[in-house]
């Protein structure tokens, strides 16, 4: 049977209604191709994932010393490519000196040393981990105010546990991507409550009730964990059952923190669970630092294409306490066949492109 008129002119004029004014076409076998044509041309977007931001101790100095656009040179521009930036703000914006807790070790950035971090164009930031209430409270709101003031949205810590818990909205090219996270680590007096601020306990029926209820079909949820055991390499047990459940949940990608060093990936149901991505820059000169890794995600709507991991400098003592891309066709070689040994037991399916390791769902 011949076809409409209306359908061969819509076909042959490559379904020019559908850039315009899909309404106008009411066949329905028409109105089908409409809809392919425009998840088919759906721009790509990248989403770049990246590890904890300790800028204190060496790295804070240098920022101060040798200028804002120092600690993060030779990352900047390569990092601009990609359509968001994520990472784990591990220390607090603040002026305060007087410490909240004792501790060994406690974080924190002056205003002025923070401003390097504007050169990232971090789009989101994580602020629930173990080192974000060291200075208090006030050192939290004062991190917060910091951050709102340049833009910088933040999420897994407020004044009090709903805010916490709150997600934060991106476009992603099209698509709402949200944020969630939550940290897992004492000390117990920085997890928020109904009265006080702090961070978002990692507690799971809460993660799962907050993924129920943001997840939808044509958005992407992420979800940042501060967990795990420090200096290893691979993921304790309960850590891989509890990724599987919040991806069973709806979440779309976890991504780890905490551990100061890479640890397994894993494809779990075509999702993308990121153990740990170690350090992205430490003021510290740590024997036990392994190179790190900065992941991409690859989307097209809401459909994965790809995981890109890019490997960086572990010790940043011998690199002037910068972050830097391992490009060096031994190290790389190194550090993929590192990263495919301690993920053996997800079966991932990775090759090495160039100074990338690029996995597919």
């Amino acid at each position: 049977m011949t076809a409409p008129i209306s359908i061969l002119l819509a076909l042959l004029l490559g379904l020019s209604a559908c850039s315009s004014n899909p309404k106008v076409v009411r066949h329905e076998s028409v109105t089908t191709e409409c809809r392919s044509l425009a998840v088919n041309t759906a721009p790509p977007a990248t989403l770049l994932l990246l590890g904890d931001i300790m800028l204190q101790g060496e790295a804070a100095k240098k920022a101060q010393d040798q200028g804002t656009l120092y600690p993060f040179a030779l990352v900047s521009k390569p990092f601009a490519l990609y359509d968001r930036r994520f990472a784990n703000l591990e220390v607090s914006i603040t002026a305060r000196k007087s410490r909240w807790v004792k501790k060994k070790y406690t974080f924190r950035a002056t205003p002025a040393q923070a401003m390097s971090l504007l050169s990232l164009k971090l789009d989101v930031v994580s602020l629930a981990n173990n080192h974000m209430l060291d200075f208090g409270p006030r050192g939290l709101t004062d991190t917060m105010t910091w951050l709102t003031k340049h833009t910088i949205a933040f999420t897994g810590a407020g004044a009090n546990s709903k805010a916490a818990r709150r997600g934060v909205t991106l476009d992603l090219k099209g698509t709402k991507a949200i944020f969630l996270a939550y940290n897992e680590r004492p000390p117990k007096s920085f997890f928020a409550t109904k009265r006080r601020p702090g961070t978002a306990r990692l507690y799971e029926p809460q993660i799962i009730h907050d993924i129920k209820r943001l997840k939808k079909k044509d958005n992407l949820v992420f979800v940042s964990l501060h967990w795990g055991t420090e200096h290893t390499d691979i993921p304790r047990p309960y850590q891989v059952k509890r990724a599987h459940r919040l991806i069973r949940a709806g979440a779309d990608a976890i991504i780890g923190h905490h551990p100061h060093r890479p640890q397994s990936l894993e494809m779990y149901r075509g999702k993308p669970v990121i153990y740990s991505l170690g350090n992205f820059i430490s003021g510290f000169a740590n024997p036990l630092y392994r190179d790190n890794i900065a992941v991409v995600l690859h989307y097209k709507k809401t459909t994965l294409k790809k995981m890109e991991v890019l490997f960086l400098h572990g010790q940043m003592a011998s690199r002037g306490y910068r972050p830097s891309i391992i490009t060096d066709p031994a190290q790389v070689r190194a550090n993929f066949e590192h990263l495919k040994k301690i993920s053996r037991s997800f079966r991932l399916k990775a090759v090495l492109s160039g100074s990338k390791m690029i996995i597919t769902p």
